[in-house]
């Protein structure tokens, strides 16, 4: 009996040794590696936080310009986005077109509505940089269309995944339960931001950048937190 014991003890030491040792700064090296965009965003959110709690910080340090490149440096990623909007789309026509059953036709209309954002970043972005003549008109449509959209896509998706909350038991799924409520709150954060873009192509509200700070840094935030659950 006990050299079973024993022998299962060194199974387990052994085990243990060949675990995988997981900390922070490996989550923190991964999501630095995989996540080019959120790296962006976060030195846009750092230098306008800076901008307000030191309103002389430009005398300083260049911080207005750098707040500049990095938005152009960001803005440029969204051919990145609409390249994988698109092939997502054909993929999903293709099973929509095979399968023509309900969960098909939902997953296309997602599909869709990612595509309708990229779009509007697409026209976006030529307009600024003054490559080709965009119509206001059509700005202001492909605009509404598209805040439209991510709106719909985002609500959609913190209500499902809100949904899947209650099906989790709280004493037994707890990283569980974390990781749905940080998908939640993400999902919630992207659906304002549609809604502002609403607003801003049909009323030309201009939203406070204390609120579109609080939003971006929630956005950011829960980024990381999702890409650290994920890897657990």
């Amino acid at each position: 009996m006990s050299v079973a014991v024993q022998v299962k003890d060194a199974q387990n030491n052994l085990a243990s040794k060949d675990k995988e040792i997981k900390t922070a700064w490996l989550k923190a090296s991964n999501f630095l590696k995989s996540s080019t965009k959120d790296v962006f965003k976060v030195m846009e959110l750092s230098g306008e936080y800076a901008k307000i709690t030191f309103e002389d910080i430009d005398e300083l340090f260049p911080v207005t310009n750098l707040i500049k490149l990095v938005k152009q440096a960001y803005s440029t990623l969204v051919w990145q986005d609409i390249a994988v909007s698109t092939t997502k789309w054909f993929h999903q026509a293709t099973v929509f077109s095979f399968k023509r059953d309900e969960k098909s036709a939902k997953e296309f209309a997602r599909a869709t509505m990612g595509s309708m954002w990229d779009i509007q970043k697409i026209a976006k972005w030529v307009d600024k940089f003054k490559i080709i003549a965009v119509s206001s008109v059509f700005l202001t449509r492909i605009s509404i269309l598209g805040g439209a959209s991510y709106f719909a896509k985002s609500a959609e998706r913190a209500y499902l995944e809100g949904y899947e909350i209650y099906k989790l038991d709280p004493n037994k799924q707890k990283n569980k339960l974390h990781h749905q409520i940080i998908k939640v709150i993400n999902n919630i954060a992207k659906s304002l931001i549609g809604a502002i873009v609403i607003a801003n192509a049909a009323f030309s509200f201009i939203a406070p950048m204390p609120l579109l700070l609080m939003i971006g840094t929630t956005i950011i935030g829960t980024n990381i937190l999702n890409g650290f659950y994920k890897k657990d």
